[in-house]
């Protein structure tokens, strides 16, 4: 998932970051009101907002009102130190989902994010299905002919995704991706500037019980989910690299653009491995498209 932040204090903001992307989220970090209208309304990515009050240029509640009033629907956390009631009637009339005052402790905050998210994707159908898979948009799992009656499994030595380093068998490049720094978050732990270690996530293979059958799929990694739901979103449209950088690794992201590469053909092992027919197209020089 995709989160903008609007936060005027840097090292709380490169904190918070950190935190996010720790867990997953792709974040852009802007420092002005001006410039977080200027990002929500250029996009249509993003799905949720955490925007303080008190900024230069444009404060929050002037921010929310203008989206609001121009029909933009996107879940908006308030954060902010303004803890009156007066002030949180204000921020949630103006149209904010939710409203979390500072100081805050991360583990409040991230079950904040969550439950903005999920009320968004309740609002979407919760399985998306092409062809002959299916792909679950709470579990993240990739189901396809294969999964019934049979473990399908990949090594997880051969599928790393998400890792700040990846070797991508014979081509030995290493991408560079934004979201690394050294050490460990925890959530209970209270704001401050933190660090955070970006592991490596390996390849999971899962079962569910349905109809008598044993149901096993593949649980893609975070960057693997939002690439195959955009591209199942979009059958047979042509999504380009451009496009999957903005939406997936930020406006502001260092990685790579061949990073898009390294992702889909981790995508395309994964569909032959449920044994589907679906096909992740390249046009040379345009993007990728699904096909089946």
């Amino acid at each position: 998932m995709r989160l903008l932040l609007a936060e005027d204090e840097e090292d709380l903001s490169r904190a918070l970051v950190a935190v996010l992307k720790h867990n997953n989220y792709s974040v852009d970090a802007v420092y002005d009101g001006a410039e977080a209208l200027d990002y929500i309304e250029s996009s249509d990515n993003y799905d949720g907002v955490i925007l303080d009050i008190m900024m230069p240029k444009m404060d929050g509640i002037t921010v929310l009102k203008t989206i609001r009033s121009h029909g933009n629907s996107v879940p908006v956390l308030m954060l902010t130190a303004k803890a009156e009631i007066d002030d949180r009637v204000e921020g949630l009339d103006s149209g904010a989902d939710d409203y979390l005052t500072k100081p805050f402790s991360m583990k409040e905050l991230m079950a904040r994010i969550r439950a903005m998210t999920r009320r968004k994707a309740d609002t979407t159908d919760s399985v998306l299905t092409f062809g002959d898979i299916t792909l679950d948009r709470s579990t993240y799992i990739l189901t396809g002919p294969a999964s019934i009656n049979n473990t399908c499994s990949i090594e997880n030595s051969g599928l790393h995704t998400d890792t700040n380093n990846m070797d991508n068998g014979n081509q030995n490049s290493k991408i560079k991706e934004n979201n690394t720094v050294d050490g460990q978050v925890s959530e209970n732990q209270s704001v401050g500037t933190q660090s955070v270690e970006n592991q490596s996530v390996g390849t999971q293979s899962v079962g569910t019980q349905s109809a008598g059958n044993q149901i096993n799929g593949i649980r893609l990694a975070n960057k693997e989910y939002q690439m195959l739901e955009m591209l199942m979103t979009n059958p047979g449209q042509i999504i380009s690299a451009d496009q999957f950088m903005d939406r997936i690794w930020g406006y502001d992201s260092e990685a790579e653009q061949n990073v898009v590469w390294v992702y889909i053909s981790y995508l395309r092992k994964k569909l032959a491995s449920v044994d589907s027919a679906a096909q992740i197209k390249a046009t040379r020089g345009v993007g990728y498209s699904i096909i089946y």
